[in-house]
């Protein structure tokens, strides 16, 4: 595991969309806010994934996004806020420190490619809509299944 001093940290720019569709998805479809990203950052990293563990990855569903809303339903005084920041250019950065879900078993079946995101303005949307915001974001670069 690297210490945060030795990561090294580049910087992005997305396109905030709201309710998204996604292709395949049966349940929790409705109240979902994405950044939709470069997708060579995911291919990238899908590569190196490749090259690195002999591992290929599916793409994520919604391709290279950065989740802020998953299918929580804002309050009622809160519902006017949504698509307030729809369309809008968003800054993050991203670590370049590829991880995965699960423990440290790299046979685990189906799990999760990503890298961890810092962004204020995501942050700043949850804390306006009263959602939990003390965990951090990420960019999912790819799944086994």
């Amino acid at each position: 595991m690297m210490k945060e001093k030795d990561i090294i940290w580049h910087h992005g720019t997305g396109i905030i969309k709201y309710d998204p569709h996604r292709f395949g998805m049966k349940r929790k479809t409705e109240w979902w806010a994405i950044v939709k990203i470069d997708r060579e950052i995911t291919r990238y990293y899908r590569w190196w994934v490749n090259n690195r563990y002999w591992i290929n990855l599916h793409k994520p569903s919604w391709d290279a996004h950065i989740s802020i809303i998953r299918g929580e339903r804002p309050k009622p005084h809160l519902q006017h806020l949504w698509k307030k920041y729809d369309g809008q250019r968003i800054y993050f950065t991203y670590a370049h420190n590829v991880r995965r879900s699960g423990d440290t078993n790299i046979s685990q079946p189906n799990y999760y490619w990503f890298v961890e995101v810092k962004c204020p303005m995501m942050t700043q949307i949850r804390n306006e809509f009263e959602l939990p915001s003390d965990w951090n974001f990420h960019i999912t670069i790819g799944r086994t299944w």
